[in-house]
């Protein structure tokens, strides 16, 4: 028996050690740098920086920077990257190492480079910059060993030939950022070369303005996820490339003016450009017809913000629910513990000063047309309709009634489709008495007055 404790002590005291001895130190708290009062510049800062340190940077211009190691870099105030007119495809800001963060920079000038530049890089967090005059504004690079989980969220992209490359990258996420293309090129591009392909991204709530020769979206891959954008003003809104177009999700985009709304290759196959008559699919800015009916096959009677008849695409590409009106969606927080819900509203309006008031139980916005009758349908979470109004509200335009007005609920999710006379009004969701309570109250009162009644008598 002492000989077998003998061993186990061996044994624990053993893997103790070659634990010790193969661990890797971890850095508890990471330093806070900063540019240029501990360093005179970025890339002195990122050579003396350990892996999970914050750079700081105030002013600038600075040089451009390869960055090696896991660091993040944070622009204080007006922070500026400049290229200084590089070109031969050199970057202004070279990513070597994985789960780098870069926000709040201006990065600029090379002609004929990139702003950003990362190389078979995984789980990186672009946010909150402003990339201009480039050839590329981002290229996410994954020729060789293929990248994923890139952030790109929240910046202004502009004076670019294309603003954002994914080339054999998945799993990653494209989020509102605003681009401007004024020359020949593309918004957000995702390609797949070889074997690899770019699948399972999401490009959602992106503003794209281009000109007769841009592209705003080109898929070369299958299996990703494109909503709640607005494309406008280009040559072809969207283009499913090639065969390996496959399999793509398409909704809630709003299409606007472009020369092309969508391009579909023959050989794409199986893209979805809907969900259900409820949701419903895209806006078409050459597609507004009527809206009388509503349900599966649009022949049941009342409107709903869908139109009445599909948009076709390309052979069997179809959207089946077309939107009569631009998808407008709101990010709120709701709940004991606040978690994120969506609210949408497609109108024919413009929309406008977005607030829910949980104190209030409010939500508001207003709608700005110019003649005519204007509508909304709005789509609420459940979990708001009851929380908010225990399901019983009103909708007023301008403190009235509007002029049409019916709900229904779907899933998750409750619609209310209502109808104005166009102008600028405020469109505010109360909560409604229930007036299932109101026999009930009128019987208490009732009850209440004849004992008070009886009461008195007594007295005499």
């Amino acid at each position: 028996m002492k000989i077998l404790k003998k061993l186990v002590f061996a044994g624990l005291v053993l893997c103790v050690f070659l634990f010790a001895f193969n661990a890797k130190p971890i850095k508890a708290n990471p330093a806070d740098i900063w540019v240029p009062y501990n360093y005179p510049t970025i890339q002195a800062a990122i050579n003396a920086a350990n892996s999970g340190d914050i750079i700081h940077v105030v002013g600038g211009p600075y040089a451009p920077i390869v960055v090696n190691k896991t660091v993040s870099l944070i622009g204080e105030g007006e922070a500026i990257i400049d290229g200084n007119g590089l070109t031969d495809n050199i970057a202004v800001v070279n990513v070597t190492a994985n789960q780098v963060s870069i926000k709040n920079f201006k990065i600029r000038n090379a002609e004929n480079g990139y702003g950003i530049y990362l190389n078979d890089m995984s789980f990186c967090y672009l946010e909150s910059n402003q990339i201009m005059n480039t050839y590329y504004g981002i290229f996410v690079d994954g020729r060789e060993k293929g990248s994923s989980n890139i952030h790109i969220v929240d910046n202004n992209i502009t004076n670019v030939a294309c603003a954002v490359l994914l080339s054999n990258c998945s799993y990653s996420y494209i989020l509102t950022n605003n681009v401007y293309v004024p020359m020949y090129g593309c918004g957000f591009k995702i390609v797949g070369l070889g074997e690899s392909e770019s699948r399972f991204n999401l490009i959602s709530d992106n503003n794209i303005i281009g000109n007769q020769w841009t592209t705003g979206i080109h898929i070369d891959g299958p299996n990703n996820t494109i909503c709640n954008n607005w494309v406008s003003n280009c040559s072809t809104g969207i283009k499913l490339f090639s065969a390996a177009s496959s399999n793509n999700t398409i909704y809630h985009n709003n299409f606007i003016n472009n020369t092309e709304q969508a391009y579909v290759h023959n050989w794409a196959l199986n893209d979805k450009w809907n969900f259900d008559c409820s949701i419903g699919g895209n806006f078409w800015s050459n597609h507004i017809t009527a809206d009388k009916f509503s349900g599966k096959y649009q022949n049941q009677p009342g409107s709903d913000g869908i139109c009445d008849t599909p948009y076709i695409i390309h052979g069997s590409n179809i959207d089946e629910y077309p939107l009569m009106g631009p998808c407008n969606r709101f990010e709120v927080q709701f709940g004991p513990i606040p978690s994120k819900q969506e609210i949408s509203v497609i109108s024919n309006s413009s929309i406008s000063d977005f607030q829910m008031n949980t104190t209030q139980k409010t939500i508001s916005f207003n709608v700005t047309g110019k003649t005519g009758i204007g509508f909304c349908r709005a789509g609420i979470p459940n979990v708001i309709v009851s929380g908010l109004w225990q399901n019983n509200y009103k909708v007023l335009v301008n403190n009235q009634e509007p002029l049409y007005i019916r709900n229904w609920t779907s899933g998750a999710t409750t619609y209310i489709y209502f109808q104005y006379q166009h102008s600028t009004k405020k469109v505010t969701i109360i909560p409604e008495f229930p007036q299932n309570l109101i026999p009930l109250i009128f019987m208490v009162i009732t009850t209440l007055i004849a004992a008070k009644a009886k009461k008195k008598h007594n007295k005499h």
